[in-house]
């Protein structure tokens, strides 16, 4: 599973996710209340 596929995965079952500005490509993503950075999983 490529990182395209897990956003995917990720988005249907419910996460949203949010870019930082500035073009540095890191996002979170966000379930809920909960905060995880998704360079974590890289």
């Amino acid at each position: 599973m490529n990182a395209a596929e897990f956003r995917k995965w990720l988005a249907a079952r419910g996460c949203t996710f949010e870019t930082h500005r500035g073009g540095s490509g890191h996002v979170r993503v966000l379930l809920g209340e909960a905060i995880h950075p998704a360079d974590a999983w890289q």
